[in-house]
């Protein structure tokens, strides 16, 4: 994924090491990487239980990353003026927040219940996507509001 620079060192180094998590995500399955149609049933259930326990690591190591992120920039946000621009911006920033948040607790409880290549692919998807969008409608807007 392509991101896109706010002009806050920190932010940027942070959605950087966002999308690095991200993509320790694809390379998580040994099949995928000579069988882009792999699929978890066709490994043993020993297989399949490290693959979901290996899952399990990578999405608490996102989550976690992400409530740092998300601290962070709240405390940035606590500097901005509370003028109407800036309080619907904080808003809608920490909803952003707290959306991506649920969404990945949401794929954690998965994990064990549907296919883990499944799951790492929805998480790769869903985190990807909300972290282009994020950086494009929020972060940038932050630096600048700042």
């Amino acid at each position: 994924m392509s991101i896109h620079l706010t002009g806050n060192a920190e932010i940027d180094q942070q959605h950087e090491l966002l999308d690095n998590s991200v993509g320790r995500l694809a390379s998580f399955c040994v099949e995928a990487d000579h069988n882009k149609a792999a699929s978890c049933a066709g490994c043993s259930l020993a297989r399949q239980k490290s693959c979901c326990s290996e899952l399990a690591t990578l999405a608490g190591e996102l989550a976690a990353f992400l409530s740092g992120h998300s601290a962070y920039e709240e405390k940035m946000m606590e500097l901005l003026p509370a003028t109407p621009e800036c309080l619907t911006h904080i808003k809608a920033h920490k909803a952003a927040h707290e959306g991506i948040a649920r969404q990945l607790k949401k794929f954690s409880l998965q994990i064990t219940e549907t296919s883990a290549r499944d799951v790492s692919l929805q998480i790769m998807r869903v985190v990807g996507d909300w972290l282009g969008d994020h950086c494009t409608l929020f972060d940038t807007h932050l630096v600048h509001l700042g």
